[in-house]
């Protein structure tokens, strides 16, 4: 959200519930330029039809195919020549890059407004190059913590959903989202942010994926003035604002 433009990021939230969240910023439904849409995962599009009444739905060409012939209607659709080559809402510039997920044409977003950006990749079982160069750079950076390993592999999931969890196109671990984040503050001394997002409630706890990131990133010497924190999927979390 900027002064002047507001955007969603996935249609997960039921209508009552993000009306709620965003009265609380002042705004309503209306007030939102967009909803752009990572991939047709069935808990990222459940109420798309919903706000497609009120708004534009944004994603690549397979997504919104695949969205429709999962039965969901779609009223409003963003008009995009070239989605991957990224284009605007109000005044902000969208981004869209490809992760690697189990999903038809899967993306996370890199949101900038002049020198300031925000990056959301979760949902992906790698950090590819692409990924990584697309939210290097980010001031703030919503970024996967899914699972620690050892509580996957010794819980109650089927092998196969295990298998899924840690395949190249199923979640990133605690241990990879440490890694990674080590190896963009090597690079990046203006992030600001970074929140740690889409925790397994069965297979990681949040003070683990915190600690295991928050420490390697001191054991580097690379935390520097990085806020690190963790979303919940069960309330908001506090409101994050580029400095």
């Amino acid at each position: 959200m900027s002064d002047n433009t507001a955007i969603l990021i996935d249609a997960g939230l039921s209508p009552r519930t993000l009306k709620c969240e965003l009265g609380k910023l002042g705004l309503t439904m209306c007030d939102l330029s967009g909803v752009l849409i990572t991939h047709e995962h069935s808990d990222h599009i459940a109420w798309v039809d919903k706000y497609s009444e009120v708004m534009d739905v944004y994603s690549t060409d397979k997504t919104i195919k695949s969205i429709v012939d999962k039965s969901k209607k779609i009223l409003n659709v963003g008009e995009v020549f070239n989605f991957m080559f990224g284009f605007d809402i109000g005044d902000l510039h969208i981004n869209p890059f490809s992760i690697s997920h189990d999903a038809v044409d899967p993306v996370g977003y890199s949101i900038t407004q002049d020198d300031k950006k925000i990056s959301i990749a979760t949902d992906s079982g790698w950090v590819t190059k692409e990924m990584f160069d697309n939210i290097k750079d980010s001031n703030i950076l919503l970024l996967e913590a899914n699972h620690d390993i050892d509580m996957l592999k010794k819980g109650t999931y089927p092998y196969w959903l295990k298998q899924r969890i840690l395949g190249l196109k199923g979640h990133i671990c605690n241990d990879v989202t440490s890694s990674v984040s080590c190896n963009i503050k090597s690079v990046n001394g203006n992030l600001q942010q970074l929140i740690l997002g889409h925790i397994s409630q069965e297979n990681n706890t949040p003070d683990l994926a915190y600690n295991t990131v928050y420490k390697k990133l001191c054991e580097k010497g690379l935390l520097g003035d990085t806020c690190v924190s963790v979303a919940s999927q069960d309330c908001a979390t506090q409101l994050f604002e580029v400095l």
